[in-house]
């Protein structure tokens, strides 16, 4: 029984099996698309520390090439050159970011307890403000009074300078926040740059499909978190790849 459970395991592994080493050689020969000048195998191998390459067939007789590698320094820096790619890439990752979104709400909670706080008396004193400037200006149009002329002027000197604090303290507000949001986007950019966008270390992983004639291949997957992540397109990962 024992001996019988040994055979059935071994022929469950031998469901996907080593293919020869020709396919291997085909894929590592071949070249993708508009990247004829360059190899796969060159790229790819430049591209990736650690890499490993392997053949197998499954048990519908299908051909898989596969390529294991871990993201080297050189391939870091291409993909940061690519800066709309990193761009959009930041973008998403602060906008879906929990840390981001309570940063953000801090900020515009602050904004709303000062408007709830001080808008009222912003209002009320504007209102007072153009009132007296208007009558000051009608006053002045008819010559009235000196001295009330004066402390009309005076009245509105000091309504404005209340109105001129009120904005300022705002404005204050609203630079602190912007500070504080533009301190933490910079140092989220740097993180995310160096820990979470084609990370130096990180596992990749290729299949490529042969065709039963032998000559033809297409890449049927690859994998790798951080691309995932940021749901990056095969075109996107091959344009680093090939870059120069």
């Amino acid at each position: 029984m024992n001996n019988f459970i040994l055979l059935l395991l071994a022929s469950i592994g031998l469901a996907f099996v080593c293919g020869c080493d020709g396919s291997v050689s085909l894929v590592k020969n071949g070249t993708i698309g508009r990247y004829s000048d360059v190899t796969i195998g060159k790229a790819f191998n430049a591209s990736f520390d650690n890499a490993k390459w392997k053949s197998a067939t499954t048990e519908k007789g299908r051909t898989i090439v596969c390529f294991t590698g871990k993201i080297n320094q050189k391939t870091h820096d291409a993909a940061l050159k690519s800066s709309t790619s990193v761009y959009n890439a930041l973008h998403n990752y602060i906008t879906n970011s929990t840390e981001y979104e309570a940063l953000r709400k801090l900020c515009w909670s602050k904004k709303t307890e000062w408007e709830t706080a001080n808008q009222k008396k912003m209002d009320d004193i504007s209102i007072e403000f153009a009132n007296k400037r208007d009558k000051y200006s009608e006053l002045c149009n008819k010559h009235g009074d000196r001295n009330e002329l004066k402390l009309l002027d005076e009245e509105v000197n000091v309504l404005g300078d209340k109105l001129n604090q009120y904005g300022e303290q705002k404005r204050q507000l609203m630079s602190e926040c912007g500070k504080t949001e533009e301190k933490f986007g910079k140092e989220f950019a740097e993180d995310f740059k160096k820990n979470s966008y084609w990370p130096v270390g990180q596992d990749v992983e290729f299949n490529f499909i042969v065709y039963p004639d032998g000559k033809n291949f297409e890449i049927d997957s690859f994998s790798n978190e951080s691309w995932a992540n940021q749901g990056l397109p095969l075109e996107s990962v091959l344009k680093v790849i090939f870059a120069d």
